[in-house]
């Protein structure tokens, strides 16, 4: 017979999971509509390749950046977990928040709920080894030693933090054109901080950009998404024009 405490906690539990399911983005495509990376990433680069010898380089170049500005910037870019909606503040000039641009924000987190699903399926397939991990770094010797071992056994291609930072500034961009340089510069800037922070290959984060730019060629057949994209043009116009 189950005891009061048991039953409450049973009933605690399954409170969590709805909450949990209620606060997770929903996306604008069925599973089977995301582009699946597999089907056009090519596999990474082999070790007797003229590309990973270009992500070792790469890696052990950025080295010489740690502690300066660049490695602090790069340590901020890695909680994209707390931080996804300030990335692009600067270079889009606003804050993009539940409260003030509400039709942007569901716009950018529904979306990044589609390239997850089709970035996690080659890293699920590939499985590919971390460069602090491939060189056996000591411990503390990237950007976020608190996430080093977690991250250990997760795949490193493609870079995630590179897929959903290429997917918001195309986004952005098209919602505001007349800043769309610097959008896209911070959206490289970005992507390139996981190999300033040593826990990518330069190869991860430029494949990341193919399945962002795939998945964003998607959502751009959804009625949904195109109806929501005009209603945050139309949000961004005003907040804009209120500013001035």
């Amino acid at each position: 017979m189950k005891t009061i405490a048991t039953i409450g906690l049973a009933l605690l539990a399954s409170l969590w999971l709805s909450a949990a399911q209620a606060d997770s983005p929903k996306g604008f495509l069925a599973e089977a509509e995301v582009p699946n990376s597999l089907n056009f990433l090519p596999p990474p680069p082999t070790e007797d390749s003229p590309d990973f010898a270009r992500d070792i380089s790469v890696y052990w170049r950025t080295r010489t950046k740690r502690d300066d500005d660049r490695w602090l910037r790069a340590s901020t870019d890695a909680d994209i977990a707390k931080n996804w909606n300030t990335i692009f503040q600067e270079s889009f000039g606003l804050a993009i928040d539940r409260k003030t641009t509400p039709a942007t924000y569901e716009l950018l987190d529904r979306a990044s709920a589609d390239v997850e699903i089709s970035f996690n399926r080659a890293k699920d397939e590939f499985k590919r080894v971390r460069p602090y991990v491939y060189f056996n770094q000591p411990f503390g010797s990237t950007c976020l030693p608190a996430e080093e071992a977690s991250l250990r056994n997760n795949g490193s291609y493609p870079s995630g933090h590179s897929v959903y930072s290429w997917l918001m500034a195309l986004i952005l961009a098209e919602i505001s054109p007349d800043r769309q340089d610097a959008i896209l510069a911070r959206g490289l800037d970005y992507g390139f901080s996981r190999v300033i922070c040593g826990v990518h290959w330069v190869s991860d984060v430029e494949v990341g950009r193919y399945v962002a730019s795939g998945v964003n060629a998607r959502l751009h057949a959804s009625p949904d998404f195109q109806a929501l994209l005009a209603k945050a043009k139309e949000e961004i116009a005003q907040v804009r024009a209120t500013a001035k």
